[in-house]
């Protein structure tokens, strides 16, 4: 009767403990990754292979290849597939009535050399906010997944160094 007390007792107290020690575990797990996300922007430069790399792919690749809904959903023929596939959509595509205001179908997603017209540092970056063409094309300034995604102003500043800059493939 004593040791079935004493393994009821130990049950008591190993589960809620067992429960809280996990809780911490994914707690620190959570923290650490977070932390990873905080040190790219010590690595982040003004360049394509840069930002592709600590900015895109773990930003925006989910959504933006095909099969995906910003992709085939959405129509925003952006492909982060790989560097080269991503460095030649957004260097050279152009925004499509379907994902934005009609005024501005057929504009270039980058305007090399000017951050505050192009169309694509608008979507990604708050500070930027153009109006691109006569027709009056304005762009969604940041309100990227409905505002559900958004970048560090690390990242923002480098994408927009980088089309200051540019916007070479380097």
């Amino acid at each position: 009767m004593k040791s079935g007390l004493l393994s009821e007792t130990k049950r008591r107290i190993l589960k809620p403990l067992g429960i809280v020690l996990l809780a911490l575990a994914a707690s620190l797990l959570l923290t650490r990754c977070g932390s990873e996300k905080d040190n790219n922007t010590d690595t982040l430069e003004p360049t394509f292979s840069s930002i592709y790399t600590n900015v895109l792919v773990s930003n925006c690749a989910s959504c933006h290849v095909p099969g995906e809904a910003a992709y085939d959903t959405n129509g925003v023929l952006i492909d982060l597939t790989s560097k080269t596939t991503a460095y030649n959509t957004i260097s050279s595509g152009v925004v499509t009535a379907t994902t934005a205001d009609a005024n501005c179908d057929g504009d270039d997603y980058i305007t090399a050399g000017n951050a505050n017209a192009s169309y694509f540092a608008a979507v990604v970056d708050t500070g930027i906010n153009p109006t691109f063409n006569a027709n009056g094309c304005t762009a969604p300034t940041n309100t990227h997944v409905n505002g559900l995604t958004s970048l560090t102003a690390d990242e923002e500043d480098a994408i927009a160094s980088w089309i200051n800059q540019g916007a070479a493939n380097n």
